[in-house]
């Protein structure tokens, strides 16, 4: 083989690897615009979740409750609404890449929020059907107190970019 050849099949040989490089910088771009356009269909659909069941919870006329048979409804909506939503976000795809961390740091706490005020709401509820107003406003009270559930979900919401999940 002459000089010259030799010459020509190692440009050959040095274009296909720079070239496969060209490649896989294009379909790790891709890949990335693939996962950005993911993550922002996740959060748009996450926030709608939460934005539907913050308007759950809110009273007819966006007043707080003024009695305690009030405030144990409420509580009894949040419970609820914090239920379905719990639901809507285990539907939910999250990018491949995130599915676990999502799955432990956001739906993981929401469904022990969503447990904790189910059972918050049935005990409040108990109270003043037993006629204890103060005991029913204490559980109410104690709904109101962020547990470490509800810490884990609203610090992962902000860094995650998830607004009205963290309530904001």
């Amino acid at each position: 083989m002459s000089v010259r050849s030799r010459s020509i099949l190692i440009v050959i040989a040095l274009l296909a690897v720079v070239g496969a490089g060209f490649g896989v910088r294009i379909s790790g771009a891709v890949a990335q615009d693939d996962y950005e356009a993911g993550k922002r269909g996740y959060v748009a659909a996450a926030d709608a979740v939460c934005q539907s069941a913050g308007r759950e919870t809110a009273t007819a006329d966006g007043e707080p409750p003024t009695t305690t048979r009030d405030a144990v409804a409420e509580l009894r909506r949040s419970a609820t609404a914090m239920t379905r939503a719990v639901a809507a976000l285990e539907g939910l795809r999250p990018p491949e890449r995130d599915d676990g961390l999502i799955r432990d740091r956001f739906v993981r706490p929401a469904r022990l929020l969503s447990a904790r005020l189910t059972g918050l709401a049935g005990q409040a509820e108990k109270e003043l059907a037993e006629g204890r107003e103060e005991a029913a406003e204490a559980v109410v009270e104690r709904s109101l107190a962020p547990d470490d559930a509800e810490v884990e979900l609203r610090s992962f919401a902000v860094s995650y970019g998830l607004g009205a999940c963290a309530g904001g």
